[in-house]
């Protein structure tokens, strides 16, 4: 084969490759943003019980459900729920929360189910409850692979109060912002909140990079999020951009359904994809 017949096909391989290697990194990357979280939550060293193990139907992973022991004299705390994936048989100690096997984690919740569709398909449901940590993939190595989908199992019902909630949510991320330094206002270093992905660990430099980057008034609001199904997601434009590509983008708050686990997420939002503008 001459070398001109070659070098398209060379090209095309190279391709398949980086897309390949990009796609890996990719999901990694949010692998690992999952885990850090994990690691940051309130139960993430309270003991476990277990009170379901189901198999997959090719008999190679279990699904776990486990109830977060909690301090029974603090009616503030609620109990955690917690849906970890593992190779058949292996068995967990329980003793905190394992971040590589985590999948879902929620509070307050009722009816909460978890079936096998076939051997690479879990579905959970549940009628109500919050839901902080979700991921909709699992893997152990090359060999297995599981993917994950939340189903309600019937409306919410605090669907009817959506325009109530929607402007708590608006209020409660503008104030959010304000609080962690990235309008002009002075920040509550107490109360400071990490990014999905934050480079720097010294308070001053990351202040120092928020600091005035958004508008004091929201731009939009969607609901769900990357990590929360039920929650939202309350966008912010720039401020003094200069271009007219990066108008096109902001940032984005999200939050559980209760306003909880608030974060502003590190990757920019395309503005013209919110769902609801101000």
């Amino acid at each position: 084969m001459k070398l001109i017949q070659i070098i398209p096909l060379l090209i095309f391989v190279a391709v398949v490759s980086y897309l390949i290697g990009n796609h890996i990194h990719d999901r990694e990357l949010k692998r690992d943003k999952f885990i850090n979280r994990i690691r940051l939550n309130e139960h993430a060293d309270k003991p476990h019980k277990e009170l379901k193990r189901v198999t997959s139907p090719d008999g190679r992973v279990d699904a776990i459900l486990a109830e977060i022991e909690v301090d029974s004299s603090n009616s503030n705390i609620p109990k955690g729920y917690a849906i970890y994936l593992v190779p058949v048989g292996e068995e967990l100690e329980l003793q905190s929360i394992y971040p590589n096997q985590i999948v879902f984690y929620a509070t307050r919740i009722t009816d909460l189910e978890f079936f096998w569709r076939n051997k690479e398909f879990l579905e959970i449901s549940y009628t109500q409850g919050n839901i902080f940590e979700f991921r909709n993939n699992w893997y152990f190595g090359k060999e297995l692979f599981v993917e994950i989908r939340i189903v309600p199992s019937k409306p919410a019902p605090h669907a009817e109060a959506t325009d109530y909630t929607e402007a708590k949510a608006i209020e409660f991320a503008e104030k959010f912002i304000e609080q962690n330094g990235y309008t002009d206002l002075p920040p509550d270093k107490e109360r400071l909140a990490g990014e999905s992905l934050e480079r720097e660990s010294n308070v001053d430099e990351i202040l120092k990079q928020r600091y005035n980057t958004l508008e004091h008034k929201a731009f939009g609001i969607s609901r769900g999020g990357e990590d929360f199904p039920d929650g939202w997601t309350v966008v912010f434009k720039y401020k003094n951009v200069p271009d007219k590509e990066s108008r096109k983008y902001g940032r984005g708050v999200t939050m559980g359904f209760d306003r909880s686990n608030a974060r502003v997420e590190h990757e920019d939002f395309i503005l013209a994809k919110v769902n609801k503008k101000l």
